[in-house]
């Protein structure tokens, strides 16, 4: 007896109106790679536009009924909101992303955080020293959701920006590009990264794998700062008729303006721990001063952790701080952008203006630290570890915000702030000379 002869049935070639996909028309196929069926189909949309789509599932009925699904949609939405495996992951970051973050429910500073971050995974760094060897600049969406490629740029961005950086970044690949992807546009199967453990510590670290974050400076060294600062005055950074200061980092002169506003955030910082963000957002208006203990309060929609805080300024610090006062409305911010005190001053500008001036007092003071890493962030390490033997760990946690809301709300009181402005007073034998 002969066998039978299976004849394979060839698909329709049909062409198809307006409304008709040719989900029916094609089998999903196994594909090892990516562990799923997968099925290319294809749908033609109201206005005569031919849409080709992939979809994947676990089954065969999963992958028709997902592709049914995408289907439906695409032809009940405009063709602006489509998008395929094919198309570049960077125009969905522009095109979808971005509008996502801007709308979402977050603290304007997580905003402008998100955003700066989002540029970063799209290949988009202004920075000239940062040489990034992994981006997703170039993939398309389906060849870019792959968690190799997704772990090797987060571990970049881990090297060049830092490790703070690479969870921000992290954050925004997973809930606002790839959940979308899965769950709403269907192109991806799931969100690889989810549950995923990356390793972004050992030698991806910001600064070319040279970065101290946990390093705190010693009592001596933090004085050393402070005096520097204190004793330029509210001038110009140098005599009249000397040049100005080159930027280190562009090659340029930066003015009095931008100095004076970069020593202020420099000196805020060094005296309450504050983030960057939240000493930028803080109005003379807010500042509880009575002469003698200066209290700057951190509400709960401009704490990164959504809880309010307040905290003591060190004495000298706080001095500086009311001579500058008097030269300045109730209604402008403590630290400004330098061109206008009542606009805060833009995140990347701000950053740039303090690392020039970090980098000026590692050559003044020769402490290199400053000169390899030690920004802002570092304030908090070093009032943290100076205080700790004097200074009991509720306080010092409630000072910097990070802890749990209860613990924070148990150690707010006028007494304990000022326990930690004491403990930071200066010490006559650990004056810098």
């Amino acid at each position: 007896m002969s066998e039978k002869t299976v004849t394979k049935r060839r698909a329709a070639t049909t062409r198809l109106l307006p409304g008709q996909t040719s989900i029916d028309r094609t089998t999903p196929t196994w594909r090892a790679d990516v562990a799923a069926y997968v099925l290319d189909w294809s749908t033609r949309l109201h206005d005569g536009r031919l849409v080709r789509r992939r979809t994947q599932g676990p089954t065969k009925g999963e992958c028709r009924a997902r592709a049914r699904r995408t289907a439906e949609r695409l032809l009940t939405t405009s063709a602006d909101s489509t998008w395929g495996p094919g198309d570049a992951i960077t125009a969905y970051i522009e095109r979808e992303t971005v509008p996502r973050i801007e709308q979402a429910e977050l603290a304007p500073n997580s905003v402008s955080r998100y955003l700066l971050v989002a540029r970063l995974l799209a290949g988009r760094c202004d920075s000239a020293e940062h040489q990034h060897r992994e981006t997703l600049r170039g993939y398309s969406i389906l060849d870019a959701a792959k968690t190799k490629r997704l772990v090797a740029v987060l571990q970049d961005i881990a090297r060049t920006h830092g490790r703070e950086t690479a969870h921000q970044s992290r954050s925004v690949l997973s809930k606002y590009v790839l959940d979308p992807l899965a769950d709403h546009e269907e192109i991806i199967a799931a969100n690889p990264l989810r549950g995923r453990q990356i390793d972004l510590h050992s030698e991806h670290k910001g600064n070319g794998g040279q970065r101290d974050t946990e390093k705190a400076l010693s009592h001596a060294e933090y004085w050393q700062i402070v005096d520097n600062l204190l004793e330029r005055g509210t001038d110009a950074p140098t005599d009249p008729n000397k040049p100005r200061p080159k930027h280190p980092a562009r090659n340029s002169r930066y003015s009095p303006a931008k100095w004076r506003c970069a020593r202020d955030l420099i000196l805020l910082q060094a005296g309450t721990g504050l983030r960057a963000s939240e000493a930028t957002s803080l109005r003379w208006a807010e500042v509880e001063d009575d002469g003698e203990t200066m209290i700057v309060p951190v509400p709960a929609e401009r704490s990164k952790t959504r809880a309010p805080r307040r905290a003591a300024v060190v004495g000298e610090i706080a001095a500086h701080l009311r001579q500058r006062h008097t030269e300045r409305p109730d209604d402008v911010y403590v630290v400004s952008a330098p061109a206008d005190g009542g606009k805060i001053w833009e995140p990347r500008a701000r950053d740039k203006a303090t690392s020039a001036l970090y980098v000026e007092m590692a050559d003044t003071l020769g402490i290199e630290l400053l000169r390899r890493s030690f920004r802002g962030h570092g304030w908090r390490t070093t009032l943290n570890s100076l205080t700790a033997d004097s200074v009991p760990v509720e306080v010092r946690a409630a000072l910097l915000g990070h802890t749990e809301q209860v613990n924070r709300a148990h150690y707010l009181d006028l007494t304990d702030l000022t326990s930690v402005a004491r403990a930071m007073a200066r010490k006559p034998h650990l004056r810098a000379v």
